[in-house]
């Protein structure tokens, strides 16, 4: 993704910057998401001390709040996501039309096609002269 940021200019370094921070609040909620199976599953199975289930019952909490906390952030990280997007679809669009107007602008022979135009019209008024 860092080679298309830099293909594309500030829109795609925009783009990647907001889809790496997304990408990592994604891991944090599903690591947060298994450490709380997997302690609720060493309660179920094993027969621990009051202690420690007290103990993983807090941690189950604090990964319970990390994921509430990075949900209620969804929301905007999908709207600067959908901006930033849009930013670079609307580069992109302009840069592709650029691109057709400067290939228009050219011949098969690769000479531009004004040039090419005026050549031949000077040829015809030639033509005509005789």
């Amino acid at each position: 993704t860092e080679f298309v940021a830099e293909l594309y200019g500030r829109p795609a370094q925009r783009l990647v910057a907001v889809l790496k921070r997304t990408e990592d609040e994604l891991g944090h909620r599903q690591d947060a998401t298994i450490a709380i199976a997997r302690l609720e599953a060493l309660v179920a199975e094993q027969s621990l001390p009051s202690a420690a289930v007290f103990a993983m019952g807090e941690l189950a909490e604090r990964e319970r709040a990390a994921v509430r906390s990075i949900s209620s952030g969804s929301p905007a990280a999908y709207r600067r996501l959908r901006r930033r997007w849009s930013a670079l679809d609307r580069a992109l669009r302009s840069a592709l039309r650029t691109a057709r107007r400067r290939a228009a602008s050219r011949t098969p022979d690769g000479t531009r096609a004004a040039t090419a135009r005026s050549a031949t019209a000077g040829s015809r008024s030639r033509q005509i002269s005789y």
